[in-house]
């Protein structure tokens, strides 16, 4: 299953962004899922896509607070742990300085 992450915060190559979200995700941080009006989701600081349309209510899901906070439709799980390991397939400039990074989870990522 293939996954858009956060815009990144972090410098470095791809195996050091790699690294970042993995331990991230064996701290088994907690998920929340809120449905929000879109402009209070952006008010919160949800990553909203530039170029993508959004309904007047969105779904926006946290892990382990601030650390990761997007509009989302597809996470289903309780804790950061039930994703499994992740592994990068790509990565594009969005502007600003910012990168926007792909990545398959969980056995996909073994492959």
């Amino acid at each position: 299953m293939k996954h858009a992450l956060a815009w990144w915060p972090v410098r470095g190559d791809r195996s050091e962004v790699e690294e970042v979200a993995n331990l991230a995700i064996r701290r088994d941080l907690p998920v929340d899922v809120r449905c929000l009006p879109l402009e209070q989701a952006r008010a919160e600081g949800a990553l909203v896509l530039f170029g993508e349309t959004y309904d007047a209510t969105v779904r926006v899901v946290e892990i382990g607070g601030e650390w990761s906070r997007e509009l989302c439709g597809g996470t289903h799980v309780d804790h950061s742990a039930q994703i499994g390991p992740l592994a990068l397939t790509g990565e594009s400039s969005v502007g600003g300085g910012q990168r926007r990074i792909e990545a398959v989870t969980g056995i996909e990522a073994f492959r």
